[in-house]
C-alpha cells in the first residue's frame, strides 16, 4: 500500500490561507503569492500552490515539472521556514510533518528538525498520537503504527492502514477490510472486502462479495455499520458512495438514488450516474442529461460549458461563470479527462481522473490525487 502523489492538468492551483489576515493571490502564469490584509504583497508570486496554514506553517512547493517539484513551508510573513527540498510533504499535524527525502519517508518538526528517521517506504500523518507507517514496496510491504517519538506500537502486519479517529482506524489484514482500536485489537471484524472509513458520519459503507480492481470494487453487496460494528444498513445495493451531508449516493439495477441515515429511500433511484451531495446540491444523470440536483431531488443548477485554451468544461462554476467550483467534467485538449469535486478551479474532494491511459479515482487535494493504492 503506497500513499500516491499524482500531478494533474488543471486550470490552477487553489490556495487558501485563512491566517492572520494573509490571503493567497495567483497572478497570469498560475503562481502564487501572499498578501496581507490591506491587499500588500508580501511575497510576489513564484510557488506552484500555497496550502492552508496549520500550526503558523503552510506547505509550499516550487518547481517548472511535477517530477522535479521541491515541497517546503512558509510563515505568514512569507519567509521559508522549512526549506523546499523535500520530494513530498505533508502538512502539519500534532506538531509533526510527514515528509519524503531521497526515497524515504520520516517526520520533521516546525524547525524542520528531523524528529523521526527516514526510513519508511509510505508513511501518513499522525492523528490521535499515532502515524500508520510501511515497510516495504505497495504491493508486498506491510503497515504498522509508530508513536512520535517513532516506537512503533502496533506491529508490522497490516496491508493496509489508516489514520486514527474517533479510537479507531481502518485496516486491511490478509486481504478483509475491519477497525482496530489503539491497542491494536480488533473492534470491529475484518470481514469485509472492502470499507470506507467513518467519514462524515457515524457510519461507514461495507461491502461484502466484491473483487477489489484497481480504485474499485467490483461486484458483491453494499450496506452501512456504525461505530460498534452493527449492521445498521443492510448489505442490499450494488454501489454506495460514503455519507455526505447526511446522505449516500446507492445505486442497484443500474439506478441510483440517496438514503439517508436510517436507511429510508429520500430521493428515488431514477439516476443513470449520481455523486455525493457538496455545499447542497449533487450531479446527475437523467434520462441522458447532467443535471444538479438539490436535497429534494429536484433538478438545481443545470451544468456551464466553459471553453479554456487547453481544453474543455462542463459543470459548476464560480459567481465568475468561468472558474470550477463545485461538480463538473473538464477534457484536456490532449485526451486526459477529470470528472468531480473543484473548488476555485482546482480539483479538490472526490473525483476520477483518467490520464495517460491510467485511471486515478478517489479523493484529491489542491489538484494532486492523494489517495492510497491498497
Amino acid at each position: 500500500m503506497k500513499s500516491i502523489y499524482l500531478i494533474l492538468l488543471f486550470i490552477g492551483f487553489a490556495a487558501t490561507v485563512p491566517a492572520q489576515g494573509v490571503k493567497s493571490f495567483k497572478d497570469a502564469t498560475n503562481k502564487y503569492g501572499l498578501k496581507d490584509s490591506k491587499g500588500n504583497v508580501i511575497v510576489s508570486p513564484k510557488y506552484n500552490f500555497i496550502n492552508e496554514f496549520k500550526d503558523g506553517l503552510a506547505r509550499v512547493s516550487f518547481g517548472n515539472s511535477y517530477n522535479n517539484w521541491l515541497y517546503g513551508f512558509i510563515d505568514s510573513t512569507g519567509k521559508e521556514i522549512i526549506p523546499l527540498k523535500y520530494s513530498q510533504a505533508e502538512g502539519f499535524s500534532e506538531g509533526l510533518a510527514c515528509v519524503k527525502l531521497e526515497g524515504k519517508y520520516g517526520f520533521i518538526d516546525q524547525s524542520g528538525t528531523l524528529k523521526i528517521p527516514m526510513i519508511y517506504d509510505g508513511a501518513s500523518y499522525f492523528s490521535q498520537g499515532l502515524a500508520p507507517v510501511r515497510t516495504g514496496d505497495n504491493q508486498t510491504g506491510k503497515w504498522s503504527y509508530i508513536d512520535k517519538t517513532g516506537k512503533t506500537v502496533l506491529p508490522l502486519k497490516y496491508d493496509a492502514a489508516k489514520a486514527f479517529k474517533d479510537g479507531i482506524a481502518l485496516v486491511c489484514i490478509q486481504g478483509k477490510y475491519g477497525f482496530i482500536n489503539k491497542t491494536g485489537k480488533l473492534v470491529i471484524p475484518a470481514e469485509y472486502d472492502y470499507a470506507y472509513e467513518f467519514y462524515n458520519s457515524e457510519l461507514a459503507g461495507v461491502n461484502k462479495g466484491g473483487v477489489k480492481g484497481g480504485w474499485n470494487v467490483q461486484g458483491g453487496k453494499w450496506g452501512f455499520i456504525n461505530k460498534s460494528g452493527k449492521m445498521i444498513i443492510p448489505l442490499q445495493y450494488d454501489y454506495a458512495n460514503a455519507f455526505s451531508e447526511g446522505l449516500a449516493c446507492v445505486m442497484t439495477d443500474k439506478k441510483a438514488g440517496f438514503i439517508d441515515e436510517t436507511g429510508k429511500l429520500v430521493i428515488p433511484m431514477m439516476f443513470e450516474t449520481l455523486s455525493s451531495f457538496q455545499y447542497g446540491t449533487a450531479p446527475a444523470t437523467l434520462n441522458g442529461k447532467s443535471i444538479f440536483i438539490d436535497k429534494t431531488g429536484k433538478g438545481s443548477r443545470p451544468t456551464k460549458r466553459v471553453t479554456f485554451n487547453n481544453g474543455e468544461y462542463i459543470g459548476e462554476t464560480s459567481s465568475d461563470g468561468q472558474t470550477p467550483n463545485g461538480k463538473g467534467k473538464m477534457v484536456w485538449t490532449q485526451g486526459d479527462i477529470y470528472d468531480g469535486e473543484w473548488v476555485n478551479g482546482v480539483m479538490n474532494g472526490k473525483g476520477k481522473l483518467t490520464q495517460n491511459g491510467k485511471v486515478y479515482e478517489g479523493n484529491f487535494v489542491n489538484g494532486k490525487f492523494v489517495d492510497t493504492v491498497k
